[in-house]
């Protein structure tokens, strides 16, 4: 068994492999243990349920990152896209934009 280290290592080490890896098994068995020689097979099978696990995790935040910006966006139509979303917002928000002045509150609550 490896330690806590190694497995969030593998860990991330997965999370950065493109998906190709992950529709092969073999590849994917090939490319950790290339990478983690120790690995045993129920380490890689501990380390994939982290993996998915993070993953969803993940994809949950994201959902709700975007039901929280879908009331916002009109306020970002017609902006330069090169620009960050805060620096409109704040930039907005000191002209006195209602909606601009919400999201920074409701941004900055979730902090």
């Amino acid at each position: 068994m490896i330690d806590a280290a190694t497995h969030n290592a593998i860990v991330f080490f997965m999370m950065d492999l493109d998906s190709s890896h992950f529709q092969d098994s073999s590849k994917l068995l090939e490319t950790v243990c290339a990478k983690f020689p120790k690995v045993t097979i129920k380490d890689l099978e501990r380390a994939y349920i982290d993996l998915r696990s993070r993953i969803d995790e993940q994809e949950r935040v994201d959902q709700i990152t975007a039901e929280l910006l879908e009331p916002f966006m009109p306020m970002f139509e017609g902006e330069d896209e090169s620009e960050g979303v805060f620096e409109i917002a704040k930039r907005k928000a000191s002209e006195g934009n209602d909606m601009a002045i919400r999201f920074l509150a409701t941004f900055e609550a979730l902090e």
